[in-house]
Order: structure tokens, then sequence, then C-alpha cells
């Protein structure tokens, strides 16, 4: 900055200031406001969300989860009915740690089940297909 020789010098070099730091004070404003938005709860769970909804990863490994709970809790049901019919803490407990156990092994093998599953529904179409078809045609 230039050295201030006058009055009229020193009362521009004011007013450029005060015009200075006005503008840095709107500035600051505005971040502060946006920066209070974004941290609002709601904006925070929007953002969560469309995070979420966009993430294709995160679809597929909560899909997993899902079937692998569900193939699990089904087990423990089978287990319960027609296996282990007495409701002992011991049976109890057998029955939560196999549920545990096929669990973990349907969302680590997902692939596995996965292509078990397509080979008896294409087997279960072709017989379909074979019934519904006369031979010859």
């Amino acid at each position: 900055m230039e050295s201030i020789q006058t009055k009229q010098d020193l009362q521009s070099a004011i007013l450029h200031l005060e015009q200075r730091q006005l503008l840095e004070k709107n500035a600051m404003q505005k971040y502060y406001q946006e920066s209070y938005e974004y941290m609002r709860p709601v904006n925070l769970l929007k953002t969560a969300i469309n995070e979420i909804t966009h993430a294709d990863e995160l679809k597929k490994d909560m899909l997993k989860a899902a079937v692998a709970l569900a193939i699990g809790f089904l087990a423990r049901k089978i287990i319960e009915t027609y296996v282990v019919k007495s409701r002992t803490p011991v049976a109890i407990a057998i029955e939560t740690i196999l549920q545990i156990v096929i669990s973990g092994w349907v969302a680590k093998n997902g692939n596995i089940l996965k292509d078990i599953a397509l080979y008896f529904f294409k087997t279960i179409l072709q017989r379909k297909q074979q019934i519904l078809l006369p031979p010859g045609e």
C-alpha cells in the first residue's frame, strides 16, 4: 500500500478499508449461513439419504445382508420345527448358533447360493417347457 501523505489520502484509505471490511463481512455472513444450513439435522439427513440411494455397492451389500438374515431365520425355523422339537435353553442356543453360522455363510458365499438358485430355476423352467410342448415339435 502507498504511504499516506495528506488528509485526503488518509480519508481515501479509510474509505477503501471500510469497503473492504464490508465485503469481507458479507462474505463471512454468507459462508456462515451456508454452513448453518448444511449442518442442520434435516439437511444432514437428506444428504445421507441421498448418498445412500445413489451408492450401488451399498445397495448390493444391504441386499446380501437381508437375504442372509432371511435365510438364517428360515433355517432356524426349519431346525426348530423339524429337527429340535424341545424348547430347552440348550436347544434354543443351538438354533441361534446355527442361524448365525448359516447367515454368515450365506453373506460370504452369496454368489454360490445365487448360482444354485439359478440352476434350480432353469431346471424347473426347462421341465415346464418339456411338459407344455409335446415331443417332436
